[in-house]
């Protein structure tokens, strides 16, 4: 963290945009860690980082993520995860984006193939114009999302 708050007053200094990186579910957290972690992330970089682009974890070949995957032990995030991200960093400061990769597959972030589509939608527009209404959307796998959520 040290490294990246040199690094943002250097970029500050030159008048370069300093845009985060920051990833959402890492291995070993539950989906309700991986929420609180993204969310107090992005609110201990809000006035370093000009853009905040949000990251949902992929599962990729030869990685310990596939391993753990395979494993049954990681899933990648749900799309109601990443809609709480949003809506709870959509009134920091900087700029919040995410454009999440594989949504609605096996390796990537999703919810159920009736909302995958819409929910990714909704993100994508949603990291355009930062308007937290375009968030607002309910589906029946909210309520397993909820579960989940209640389980550790």
């Amino acid at each position: 963290f040290e490294n990246f708050l040199s690094a943002s007053e250097i970029l500050k200094k030159l008048g370069i945009i300093n845009k985060a990186y920051l990833m959402i579910k890492p291995p070993f957290l539950t989906e309700k860690e991986a929420i609180h972690d993204a969310i107090n992330s992005a609110k201990s970089i809000e006035n370093i980082a000009d853009v905040i682009s949000f990251n949902p974890m992929t599962v990729h070949k030869n990685t310990l993520v596939e391993y753990l995957w395979n494993k049954g032990e990681y899933s990648p995030p749900w799309g109601w995860s990443i809609i709480e991200i949003l809506k709870e960093t959509a009134k920091l400061r900087p700029d919040i984006i995410c454009h999440p990769v594989a949504f609605g597959r096996s390796r990537g972030p999703k919810n159920c193939k009736s909302c995958n589509r819409e929910i990714e939608k909704r993100i994508l527009e949603f990291s355009i114009n930062n308007d937290v209404k375009i968030l607002e959307y309910d589906c029946d796998c909210k309520k397993e999302w909820e579960e989940e959520l209640m389980k550790f």
